[in-house]
């Protein structure tokens, strides 16, 4: 008997949206004032996970394919692990798990596609909750918040009931391209966008501010009206002068190089830990599948840590199968812009396929892009 709960499938990706925001919220909490993370979250994704693979399994016909594709990834971390000397560190196995989540979400909403109306719901309550981070992130900084801070410490950047740093960049860097497409002319007619814009300038990551510059400029050259192209260049200018500024020429990153200061020194951590470690620990069949034992060691870049974890087989698989589960739709060349600058966002920010949450922001803007092809209804999934 197939599942075809139209509610649960047109509600999914609202309450995981709003369920994920909250309990991470939660989990903020824990870490600022209490130090440790909150189990709560991990119930709650693991719960969703367990249902989406149950609703698959069950339902897929496509979908279920798949699935026997993405059972290989742990064959595949196995097979590293099983070279390494201690081996299948648990810290590191429940990391590897993570990987596997943003897979099984992709299969379940391409395979139980949400209605028309409830795909508005969808933008508005993604919307809703853009707004109301933003408002909290500026009230952080005016009344000096410490729940709100992007940073623990003294650092600079307000990013409201975000969890982490990398949460903030992927966030708003997602919601600044979902903006772009979604309401290009008219992106700055509105008082709530505004605000959702002045917001990031205070969240304090390096490569949102890059890419915020970045997406400014395209949106000067296509979107802007004629006479505030010269405004919008200016101020993406600004934006790009203030990063270099505040975070290549600064005193703190004055003694590490410009890779080095831009990931925030997740490049030396590359040359002064993963490296070593391959080059003293690996052998042929860590390099086609992966090995590490030490989660300190990962530099936290993209793709740097799937195949420190993956390999190269293991890492070519995972991005084959994620990369034709989300792009099933007719990919415009603006639009492939975007998507190269966040895989650069990617580079040096890091976390961003360990990330649960950003999987929702992904897919949300994916729905909304999706919708707008032209050919959505003949794009195959298979």
């Amino acid at each position: 008997m197939k599942i075809n709960n139209l509610y649960i499938q047109n509600y999914f990706l609202i309450v995981v949206l709003w369920l994920f925001y909250l309990v991470e919220a939660l989990n903020k909490l824990f870490i600022f004032h209490y130090n440790f993370n909150s189990p709560i979250v991990k119930v709650v994704k693991v719960i969703i996970v367990l249902f989406a693979l149950f609703a698959i399994l069950k339902n897929g016909t496509v979908s279920k394919q798949r699935l026997y594709f993405v059972a290989l990834m742990p064959l595949f971390f196995s097979i590293g692990q099983a070279n390494l000397d201690p081996s299948f560190n648990e810290v590191v196995t429940l990391n590897f798990f993570r990987y596997l989540f943003p897979i099984v979400l992709l299969l379940y909403v391409n395979e139980f596609r949400i209605g028309i109306n409830f795909r508005n719901l969808l933008f508005r309550n993604f919307e809703k909750i853009v707004f109301f981070n933003s408002v909290l992130i500026i009230c952080g900084l005016v009344f000096g918040i410490h729940y709100f801070k992007t940073y623990p410490g003294t650092r600079f950047g307000y990013n409201g009931l975000l969890v982490t740093s990398a949460t903030s960049t992927y966030f708003y860097a997602i919601t600044v391209v979902y903006y772009l497409f979604r309401y290009s002319i008219a992106l700055f007619n509105s008082t709530y966008r505004i605000i959702v814009f002045v917001s990031i300038l205070f969240v304090g990551t390096k490569s949102l501010y890059l890419f915020f510059a970045l997406i400014f400029i395209i949106y000067a050259l296509l979107y802007a009206p004629r006479r505030f192209k010269i405004l919008f260049f200016s101020f993406s200018l600004m934006t790009l002068l203030f990063f270099y500024y505040f975070f290549i020429e600064m005193k703190d990153f004055s003694d590490i190089d410009f890779m080095g200061s831009i990931s925030s020194s997740r490049t030396l951590i590359l040359k002064e830990l993963m490296l070593p470690f391959i080059n003293e620990n690996w052998g042929i069949q860590n390099y086609l599948f992966g090995g590490i034992n030490n989660i300190v060691s990962r530099p936290q870049m993209g793709v740097f840590d799937m195949f420190y974890f993956l390999g190269i087989i293991g890492t070519i698989f995972y991005l084959w199968i994620f990369k034709t589960s989300y792009f099933v739709f007719k990919v415009t060349p603006i639009q492939m812009i975007c998507f190269i600058i966040i895989g650069l966002t990617i580079f040096v920010s890091g976390n961003f396929f360990l990330n649960t949450s950003v999987v929702i922001y992904l897919l949300i803007m994916r729905e909304f892009l999706w919708s707008t092809s032209d050919d959505n209804m003949t794009k195959s999934i298979s």
